[in-house]
């Protein structure tokens, strides 16, 4: 019996080494970030909402984070700027082009339709 203590790098050599993220170009990253930040939002509301909780969603570390967004408020803006911009880009997709002598009910029933497929296509690009 020795009675040597292990040194901390023999534990440091035992643990299995942290999986890094991929790594994805800046404008990819950055709405894998800002995806992030959304799923945390939805899961656990705007109280669960830290660069941690966010950094923890996609699989990367805090830095990474720090990288694309100086601060959390910086990427929670970013995030409200980029949905306005899609909640607008599906609106304009849903328009009717011409208005004059449609029947009101089929109008708001066309628009209801588009509108949900304009969602559902939303949905289906972001898997």
């Amino acid at each position: 019996m020795s009675g040597r203590a292990s040194s901390p790098r023999s534990e440091a050599a035992r643990r299995p080494r942290r999986r890094y993220a991929p790594r994805l170009p800046p404008a990819e990253r950055r709405e894998q970030l800002l995806d992030g930040a959304l799923l945390v939002i939805l899961e656990q509301g705007y109280s669960g909402v830290s660069i941690e909780a966010i950094a923890r969603a996609i699989g990367v570390t805090r830095p990474v984070v720090y990288d694309h967004f100086p601060n959390l408020a910086r990427l929670l803006q970013a995030l409200i700027e980029r949905e306005e911009r899609d909640a607008l880009a599906q609106l304009a997709q849903v328009l009717p082009d011409e208005l004059a002598e449609q029947d009101p009910r089929q109008l708001l029933a066309s628009g209801v339709r588009r509108f949900l497929d304009a969602v559902a296509g939303r949905i289906l690009r972001k898997r």
